[in-house]
């Protein structure tokens, strides 16, 4: 019921994340875990779920695997129904509004994403939004439930690396998207599946190796009343810093505090997700650091939160701030693993107590 856009995860990656995905009902994998089996560090397994040590069960959903290895999880599934995509276009102060007036409300829309624009022209960029919703299929429409392959990948890979090296690439892939994305409405209608699936998630293309630079993803949650307010503050940024975006979505977060490290847990947030190209010389990965923690700190100051699975640019106060509870999760990790033996870069950065 609750995945990311593209279904290329694991299953424990995805718990140990917590992941969201473009369905408004259910949003956040929390929501859809019955139970898993965990084993420690000292060897032990145990039953977790909300009733079975609650505690784990709150700590592992979005710990990114510090406290024991995920053995075997229990999800709620849901039917592959066949939906119809729809898409408008309209400017980014009037989609909170248009959220809760035209989205939040049916009860027939299923899945949603916004496309903000990435044309880089300051009266532009992250001004226009395509907003994408999809509904299921109207009676006696067919279509086709087979899990479908991403295709024309060596050509899209071109054309899309065309737009990390010049404005006008990235100016006319928005003109192009903006066109023609409202019309795909029409078009065969998609199962559920296949709606996060390639080619409509496409994964192949943005394949990228360089010694040159790389492109990182970086997602921000905001209160959904403060969505225009913060875009405003990103795009000065972005722009200020001369940033290369390469693509940006919007989602919907529903609040859940279950997770220890909460990224929604006390209101109804807008997930901003930022593609970036960035340099990996010295100066450029510095500069990647001043600019993340500038977006993080406009985030902060708007009640907003930032996705802990990526770069490791912003500060310990940073996190903190942002997550409150991070003190009892570093805390707990220690009860649970008190010779440290599970670990990442995550942790060693923010909350590893012993020398190495």
């Amino acid at each position: 019921e609750v995945m990311q856009s593209s279904n290329v995860f694991t299953v424990g990656g995805t718990l140990s994340a917590n992941a969201h995905g473009r369905d408004i009902d259910l949003t956040q994998v929390v929501e859809v875990v019955e139970r898993f089996g965990l084993m420690l560090a000292d060897g032990r397994i145990v039953e977790v779920s909300r009733d079975e040590n609650p505690e784990l069960f709150s700590l592992v959903i979005g710990g990114y695997g510090l406290y024991g290895v995920i053995l075997d999880v229990t999800l709620r599934v849901t039917r592959d129904e066949l939906y119809e995509q729809q898409a408008v276009w309209m400017d980014y102060g009037e989609f909170a509004a248009h959220f809760a007036r035209e989205i939040k409300p049916d009860p027939d829309v299923a899945l949603m994403i916004a496309r903000p624009s990435i044309d880089p022209n300051p009266e532009r960029l992250l001004k226009e939004l395509v907003v994408v919703t999809w509904r299921p299929a109207a009676e006696g429409r067919s279509g086709e439930f087979e899990l479908t392959e991403e295709a024309h990948v060596m050509r899209d890979r071109f054309f899309f690396g065309l737009s990390r090296r010049f404005d006008w690439a990235k100016s006319l892939r928005w003109s192009l998207q903006k066109r023609f994305e409202p019309t795909l409405g029409d078009a065969q209608p998609v199962s559920r599946n296949n709606a996060m699936r390639r080619p409509l998630a496409p994964v192949a293309f943005l394949d990228y190796v360089s010694g040159r630079d790389t492109d990182i993803l970086q997602e921000y949650f905001v209160p959904v009343e403060n969505f225009g307010a913060v875009m405003d503050r990103f795009r000065d940024i972005l722009v200020a810093e001369d940033m290369n975006v390469l693509s940006a979505t919007v989602r919907y977060v529903k609040p859940n505090s279950t997770p220890t490290l909460s990224y929604a847990p006390r209101t109804e947030m807008f997930a901003i997700i930022l593609l970036l190209n960035v340099g990996l010389s010295g100066e450029a990965q510095e500069q990647a650091t001043v600019v993340t923690r500038r977006l993080v700190d406009a985030a902060l100051e708007f009640d907003g939160t930032y996705y802990l699975t990526y770069q490791l640019y912003p500060t310990p106060g940073q996190l903190h701030r942002a997550y409150p509870d991070a003190a009892l999760a570093f805390e707990r990790k220690r009860f649970y693993d008190p010779d440290e033996m599970f670990t990442n870069q995550f942790y060693e950065r923010y909350g590893h107590s012993l020398p190495r």
